[in-house]
Formats: structure tokens, sequence, C-alpha cells
């Protein structure tokens, strides 16, 4: 008969989840960061037109309290108009945390 709970435990457990009554213990876990961004910015008052690309990379560690840790690194070009030259955009990946 315990067998049998445990079963059904486990199987109304799976249910819930499927409802949308996610928890966090279900989230917890290391995940990879990815995103793309493309830029074309008008000239202004204090800056010359441009366009860029930039490529963000990184992880994010998942604690199933709800917190966690990660870093991102970006890295890119912007093309300025008024110059003849590229400038890079690379920011080394800073440590942080979340909750």
């Amino acid at each position: 008969m315990d067998a049998l709970q445990a079963t059904l435990t486990t199987v109304q457990l799976q249910v819930a989840k499927v409802d949308g009554q996610i928890t966090m213990q279900y989230l917890a876990g290391i995940y990879a960061i990815v995103a793309i961004q493309n830029e074309l910015g008008p000239p202004g008052p204090n800056q010359p037109a441009y366009a860029g690309a930039d490529v963000y990379k990184g992880t994010a560690t998942v604690a199933a309290d709800g917190t966690g840790s990660g870093s991102l690194a970006q890295t890119g070009s912007y093309l300025i108009f008024s110059q003849p030259s590229l400038s890079a955009a690379d920011i080394p990946p800073p440590p942080g945390t979340f909750t």
C-alpha cells in the first residue's frame, strides 16, 4: 500500500508541473545565456551616427531557493560613420548574483 501511495504522490507532482505549478526546485540548474544585438544609432547632439553588432554569452546558475549567480560577456564592434575605423565593444564578464 505504501508503494501505491508513493506512486500516486509522484504522479500528482508530475501533473502539477504540467498544470503550471512550477516551483524553484524544478528550475534549479545551470543555464546557457546567448543573445545577439544589432544597433543603428542616429546622430545626436553628443554622438555621431553608428552601426553596431554585439554577441552576449554566459551562464547562470539557479539554486532551488531562488538565488543564483552568473556572468555575461559582451563582444562586438561599432562602426562610427564620422570615423574611418571600427571600435570594439568588448566587455569582460563581471560575476554577479541574483534572487
